[in-house]
């Protein structure tokens, strides 16, 4: 085998050297240097074009590749129900819920589904036309699709409707009291937060229900919603008020907007203004405006374009927006000139304002005085 190899080899450099080193010049080796040469630049071009069109395909192969996969993500949505279930949605036809670790289907033609917001382990989904609960750990159903409509569980209740009765079950799909109610599309989700839930009567009256169905505040008002520390801001026809706790008002029902949070009760009058007051009902901030901007009017000078310039007017107009935007002159101190209870506020030049209110304007100067009386 040594000896083979060995005289192929020396075969292989006589060859090559009677080709290509070779001082003596013959027409044939000639020939067949050339056309040596010519099939080595062939291959090589072969080669290099093959190598392109492979290049090519790869590229195309992987751009088709990613808009089928961008596509299939864009069709359907896999929602996060616990560590191992999962809903799956398509953009079209129904979902199913799955285990992910498992890959086992749990509840199929699923339509929807709706998390609660406290973390309650029973999650509202839809099935065809009715609403059911299943288990989001486990993704099993515990309490079958029954219901026309049906809601999260808040504080471990939970409201649904049949037919026209609309109530509250439990955990176990029981009724949490006998007391029944009628659907109001202006109801706030049926939520009970520490233990009490605002419920809508008909289109235009508001309470609020405890845990036993019994009203801790009577429908009585045409709004009413939750603030902070057991505070509750109510509106009768007269005006926003609040109440702490239930049934003690403590402010009445004569303003025009209000809003609570931890920094203290806002408040407008009717005279537009507003205010922020201490929990103890004393005055925190006796001047509060939303926003401040500055006012611009027509100069008579004329830039190179031929048009206007425009100046900055002695006074800043102020901005309130509880009830509706309104708006009023301030000074460069921050003093109010004015009440906020215009629509609109135009500077007609430094010191004059034209000031719109129910459609009427009037002229003020900078110091919120009429020029026309």
């Amino acid at each position: 085998m040594k000896n083979i190899a060995k005289t192929v080899w020396s075969t292989f450099l006589r060859g090559f050297h009677w080709l290509f080193v070779s001082p003596r010049e013959f027409k044939f080796r000639t020939f067949i240097r050339r056309a040596f040469i010519t099939c080595i630049a062939i291959m090589l071009f072969a080669l290099i074009a093959l190598s392109i069109v492979c290049a090519y395909e790869y590229i195309k192969n992987k751009d088709t590749t990613s808009e089928a996969e961008n596509e299939a993500q864009e069709t359907s949505d896999e929602r996060y129900i616990s560590r191992n279930i999962y809903f799956h949605n398509p953009s079209v036809g129904m979902g199913y819920i799955y285990n992910y670790h498992t890959n086992e289907k749990l509840i199929e033609d699923v339509g929807l589904v709706a998390k609660p917001f406290d973390g309650d382990s029973l999650i509202c989904f839809s099935q065809g036309e009715k609403r059911g609960y299943f288990n989001a750990y486990t993704g099993k159903i515990v309490i079958r699709p029954y219901y026309d409509k049906a809601w999260i569980f808040s504080d471990s209740l939970a409201a649904v409707q049949k037919g026209n009765d609309l109530f509250f079950i439990d955990h176990h799909g029981k009724r949490a009291f006998k007391k029944s109610f009628e659907f109001s599309n202006n109801a706030d989700g049926y939520c009970f937060h520490n233990g009490y839930c605002i419920m809508a009567v008909g289109d235009c009256h508001f309470g609020v229900i405890n845990k036993k169905g019994e009203w801790a505040i009577p429908p009585i008002y045409v709004d009413l919603k939750r603030g902070v520390n057991d505070y509750w801001i109510v509106k009768n026809k007269d005006g926003y008020g609040l109440m702490k706790g239930f049934r003690k008002m403590i402010l009445p029902c004569k303003y025009i907007y209000m809003d609570i949070d931890d920094s203290g009760i806002l408040i407008q009058n009717k005279d537009c203004t507003m205010q922020r007051l201490n929990f103890d009902l004393t005055v925190k901030d006796k001047f509060v405006c939303d926003g401040i901007e500055p006012l611009l009017y027509r100069t008579s000078k004329l830039n190179k374009k031929g048009t206007h310039i425009m100046a900055v007017a002695s006074c800043n107009s102020y901005s309130v927006g509880g009830h509706t935007s309104t708006y009023g002159l301030i000074d460069y101190n921050g003093k109010p000139l004015t009440k906020p209870i215009f629509s609109e506020i135009i500077a007609i030049n430094k010191n004059v304002f034209l000031c719109n209110e129910n459609n009427n304007g009037i002229l003020l100067n900078n110091h919120g005085e009429k020029i026309n009386k």
